[in-house]
């Protein structure tokens, strides 16, 4: 339940939040805890930011191999998650890191949900022999508690008077358009974005999917679903909303590379 008394801002200013492209550190607990942002699946909230990024430490408690990715699960002492690591190329080890039951790991990766249950999507994971990092992790996640995660995120009021322009009348639409295109391509194998502003039958499926929704909009059709989609996909990387895929991993935004949508 989202808090009434806080802004929750539209995503256009989450790139002004300093939580929103860091890597949040928390304990397992405070992950599994987490309440989605509001109006947006897969991403979560600390007050009103917007998180996508952590980092846990932990102990590793089960491993099962699969072909296309490896399954952990950690455990620090406050729960346990579980944490998914895709191999670069299905069926090989090669280029990973690949720890052993009872390693201490620090796990990088994208908060997400399946059937219910909490997830990480492991983005990196490294094995920590060092036995200062535990308590160092433990003070450091109190700290930022107090100093960081228990305030709001406010905008000045110079960015929110830039950010609230005529376009403004536009948000619940494209918020709409970027929640149904942001679900179809969760399926969707790695892609460009040159491939999605060509892609018709996307198009039409987001067209239809707008279309039928009963989410309140009014005065919208066709014409003008198709706009803000080329408007969306045109704000996907730089949102942070994808991440680059490559043989040697996960990167940053390039319009000439495969993307996936961060989950």
């Amino acid at each position: 339940m989202a808090d009434s008394k806080l802004v929750y801002y539209p995503i256009r200013f989450w790139g002004l939040d300093q939580l929103y492209q860091a890597k949040v550190k928390l304990n397992v607990a405070d992950a599994l805890s987490l309440k989605e942002y509001p109006g947006f699946s897969g991403v979560y909230s600390i007050l009103n930011h917007p998180i996508s990024n952590v980092h846990l430490l932990g102990d590793v408690v089960s491993i099962s191999q699969k072909n296309k990715f490896i399954q952990y699960e950690i455990d620090d002492g406050t729960g346990t998650i579980q944490c998914y690591h895709w191999r670069p190329v299905e069926g090989s080890d090669q280029g990973m890191v690949v720890p052993e039951l009872g390693n201490l790991v620090s796990v990088f990766g994208k908060l997400s949900e399946y059937n219910g249950k909490r997830q990480i999507r492991v983005l990196n994971i490294m094995m920590e022999t060092d036995p200062n990092v535990e308590p160092m992790h433990w003070l450091e996640v109190v700290q930022l508690k107090r100093t960081v995660y228990s305030r709001a995120f406010v905008l000045s009021p110079g960015a929110e008077r830039f950010g609230m322009g005529e376009d403004s009348t536009k948000e619940p639409l494209r918020v709409t358009v970027s929640s149904i295109l942001l679900n179809i391509l969760k399926q969707h194998p790695p892609f460009t974005l040159t491939q999605l502003r060509s892609d018709m039958e996307l198009k039409e499926r987001v067209i239809r999917e707008v279309l039928s929704c009963e989410d309140g909009l009014k005065d919208v059709d066709r014409g003008l679903v198709g706009e803000e989609l080329s408007t969306v996909i045109g704000g996907l990387a730089r949102e942070g909303l994808l991440i680059r895929v490559t043989e040697e991993g996960v990167m940053g935004p390039s319009m000439e590379e495969r993307y996936e949508v961060r989950e």
